[in-house]
């Protein structure tokens, strides 16, 4: 019989909770609790029974989980470490769910709390509308989508969100893009960030009590820390990258960056701006002139020199500078 919607979500939280690294051997109680506390009702001893009973036996959903009771810890755990129902992949038939879910996405998502995915939600609903009109073997070879190479560090993805939600101190092993040398860092985890198809942990330094961000794919290894206690500073994701381009932060006040394009090549950056900040400020008939209010961070800059020759910095003059030394060092390596 197949799994409705219901069972389907509690069996998320019943592998997530066997999955939690900080909480090894949850018991009966605990995950009931938890279902409880993400579905909003009351969970029955017999169904988390049941429930159990078909994650590891039941053709449908066909899991097989390799779920047993230790009864030393009283309480329950995946035989085999590595097991998810997460790596399962869909079936043909599910594309009716997902179509399903996604057009009711697509409905809600100029929610404010959904405007921030909408392009997400949009792509998504690409792919489902293509995938309608054709079988597996034609959408291989009629659509070829965007790939996005897996980066190293994906796999801390879930000890962070764990960490960050528990508020649990971390020792993370790191290195450096510029050093073979591995340091011990010890930090208090509060932003997991992606940009650029990479991931980003923004934590507090235990010892410098300074925030800091680490790529994911630089960590060799991470442990909890129990002898240090979690601290919970005002932090405020939306302010903090509020006047900044990709990761790096500056202090003080945001600069006004003006930048002249090709009539041609602005429209590229009308539909698609580079910041909120973003406005035009001046049209000719052969240039497009848009204003951003931002720090001059290494984005900005790789942002422009991408470019070449069909944008100019206006002001600040700064920048301007900066971007002539750059171009003079590439000039460089190319002279004879």
């Amino acid at each position: 019989m197949p799994i409705n919607k219901k069972s389907f979500m509690r069996y998320r939280v019943i592998d997530a909770c066997l999955r939690n690294k900080y909480n090894p051997y949850p018991s009966r109680e605990y995950i009931i609790e938890k279902c409880e506390e993400k579905l909003d009702c009351k969970i029955s001893v017999s169904t988390f029974e049941k429930d159990l009973y078909a994650m590891k036996n039941n053709p449908e959903p066909g899991y097989y989980a390799p779920i047993e009771y230790n009864k030393a810890k009283n309480g329950y755990y995946y035989t085999d470490k590595t097991f998810s129902i997460e790596n399962f992949s869909l079936k043909e038939e599910d594309i009716d769910a997902i179509e399903f879910a996604t057009a009711m996405l697509q409905q809600y998502k100029n929610l404010p709390i959904l405007e921030k995915y909408a392009n997400a939600i949009d792509k998504i609903m690409d792919v489902v509308n293509v995938r309608k009109l054709l079988n597996k073997e034609e959408f291989n070879k009629y659509v070829q989508l965007e790939k996005v190479l897996a980066y190293k560090g994906n796999e801390f993805l879930e000890t962070f969100i764990s960490a960050i939600k528990e508020m649990q101190v971390l020792s993370v092993k790191y290195r450096t893009f510029y050093s073979t040398k591995e340091t011990i860092l010890f930090i208090h985890p509060y932003l997991l960030k992606e940009y650029k198809n990479r991931w980003y942990i923004i934590a507090l330094h235990n010892k410098y009590k300074d925030l800091v961000t680490l790529c994911l794919d630089r960590i060799i290894s991470i442990n909890p820390v129990s002898n240090i206690k979690y601290v919970k500073t005002p932090f405020n994701q939306d302010q903090y990258y509020e006047n900044s381009i990709g990761m790096n932060v500056m202090e003080g006040k945001p600069k006004q960056i003006l930048l002249e394009f090709s009539k041609e090549h602005a429209q590229y950056l009308i539909t698609q701006p580079i910041h909120e900040s973003q406005q035009v400020v001046k049209t000719t008939d052969s240039n497009i002139i848009i204003s951003l209010k931002v720090h001059p961070t290494i984005e900005l800059i790789s942002f422009i020199l991408g470019w070449g020759n069909h944008v100019k910095v206006i002001k600040p003059m700064e920048l301007q500078s900066k971007i002539k030394e750059e171009y003079k060092n590439c000039l460089k390596l190319y002279k004879a």
